[in-house]
C-alpha cells in the first residue's frame, strides 16, 4: 500500500498550494504557462512517460501498470490544455444574490501580450 493509499484524506486535497494560490488558483495557471510554453509541457511529459515505460523499473512491470500511467498522461496532458485555454480567462463569480449551492461563471478575456 503506498503512502497515499494509507493517506488519502490528507492527500484527496490541494496540498502543495499556499493561501495565496488557493485564492487565486488561476494565477498558477498564469505561473505555469510563464515557466513552460504549452510545447515544453507536451515535452516533459512524453520524456516522462518515455522513461516510465522503457527503463527496467518495476512500478510499471505489468501492462496494466504501463496502461495506467499512459491513460494518466494522456489526462493530465487534457488537463494542462483546459488550463492553458483559461489562463486568459476569468471563470467563477459568485452571483449577486449570494447563493452559494451554485456558481454563475463570466468570461473575460483579458489583453495582455502573452496571453494566449
Amino acid at each position: 500500500m503506498s503512502i497515499f493509499e494509507r493517506y488519502q484524506e490528507f492527500y484527496s486535497r490541494p496540498i502543495r498550494l499556499n493561501n495565496e494560490q488557493r485564492k487565486e488558483p488561476l494565477k498558477v495557471i498564469d505561473d505555469f504557462f510563464v515557466d513552460f510554453r504549452l510545447y515544453e509541457s507536451r515535452e516533459y511529459l512524453a520524456a516522462w512517460i518515455e522513461c516510465a515505460l522503457t527503463t527496467s523499473n518495476l512500478q510499471f512491470a505489468e501492462a496494466g501498470q504501463r496502461n495506467a500511467i499512459y491513460t494518466f498522461a494522456e489526462r493530465l496532458e487534457e488537463l494542462i490544455e483546459a488550463a492553458y485555454l483559461l489562463r486568459g480567462k476569468t471563470v467563477v463569480t459568485l452571483p449577486a444574490d449570494g447563493r452559494r449551492n451554485y456558481f454563475s461563471f463570466k468570461t473575460i478575456v483579458r489583453n495582455r501580450p502573452g496571453a494566449n
